[in-house]
């Protein structure tokens, strides 16, 4: 919002890049604007100087910054960017607060069974170890968790970093994340929640372009590659060769499956009535009321699940140490 007001004022680029720079303490961003205002005085256009930090400015950002440059209307695409972004934040914002009491019964549910595999399971062992008697299933079978558990506590530790790298070496393979987010996209409840989102946002982005004055073809482009997920960047990249081929935008959307009919024929309508852009923002508009209802009722969905494998772990444990405590009690009758 600062490099739009301050370029709809006239200021040139490497001044502004200055400016905004000397202001900024984070060092890797500093570090980054700095490089850019080099590249610029060198000659580089804009969004090339940007593609120079791709893990900073991702496609979305860079995508505008070129419609800005190829338009001339640089001040009006940065505001509207600032506004996808801070969108963005807030859709990522409710839903890591959606998830976080999950996460926080899981990780309880982890350290609890982690205290009594190490610290109560072993006592046990060593008072059932004097009877003799063959002890029930899940009791054997929580003593062996907890022998190798004890033993090999530096393995689980060790798995962390490596689960990291591992992590990281799967989100640069493009067929594994392939899968991954298709599966994303197809999950219960979630799998909804996504695919509105996303289109929420692959609709606010080419409204954006085509009021920029982008052509069909790269704004369709340009806007699907901005989606986090690639399975749909997948489905929409049949979109722009059926163009190509003569056919209208809206019978194109309609090989992607992920399009649901009614965005398929807004799209028709504005072009119909020459106001694709502004049927694109309202189809947003609605995907985002959509979603936030629907995030607003994950936790309800999720709270029975929770609860069922906190049952489950304390039903477990349970057995495995009052089974063995009942039979000894049945002996010590006989």
């Amino acid at each position: 919002r600062q490099f739009a007001a301050a370029y709809g004022a006239g200021v040139p680029l490497g001044k502004i890049l200055a400016i905004t720079g000397a202001q900024v303490t984070h060092k890797e961003f500093k570090f980054a604007i700095e490089t850019i205002s080099t590249k610029i005085q060198e000659g580089k256009s804009l969004s090339d100087a940007f593609g120079q930090f791709q893990h900073i400015f991702d496609d979305t950002y860079r995508a505008i910054l070129q419609s800005g440059e190829l338009t001339g209307n640089l001040d009006t695409v940065l505001n509207y960017c600032a506004g996808i972004l801070e969108k963005r934040q807030k859709h990522s914002e409710k839903i890591a607060s959606t998830l976080l009491y999950p996460k926080i019964v899981v990780m309880t549910i982890l350290m609890t069974v982690a205290i009594v595999l190490v610290f109560v399971i072993p006592k046990f062992k060593a008072i059932f170890d004097k009877f003799g008697s063959e002890l029930p299933l899940p009791t054997r079978v929580m003593m062996n968790m907890s022998d190798i558990f004890v033993q090999y506590w530096w393995a689980f530790l060790c798995l962390i970093p490596v689960w990291r790298v591992l992590r990281e070496m799967l989100r640069r393979n493009e067929k594994v994340m392939l899968k991954t987010h298709e599966f994303m996209a197809h999950m219960p409840i979630f799998g909804n929640l996504i695919i509105k989102l996303e289109l929420a946002h692959f609709c606010t982005a080419f409204a954006l372009l085509l009021r920029a004055g982008i052509q069909v073809t790269q704004a369709i482009t340009t806007s699907s590659n901005a989606m986090s997920n690639r399975y749909f960047r997948k489905q929409f990249s049949t979109v722009v060769p059926r163009i190509e081929q003569g056919a209208t935008l809206s019978k194109s959307m309609e090989g992607v499956t992920i399009v649901p009919p009614i965005m398929a024929s807004m799209i028709a309508i504005g072009e119909e009535s020459g106001t694709i852009d502004v049927l694109l923002d309202k189809v947003a508009q609605t995907y985002d009321s959509e979603a936030e209802i629907l995030l607003s009722k994950v936790p309800t969905y999720l709270e029975p699940v929770i609860l069922s494998i906190l049952f489950g772990v304390v039903l477990f444990v349970a057995l495995a140490v009052y089974l063995p405590m009942w039979k000894m009690a049945t002996l010590l009758k006989k």
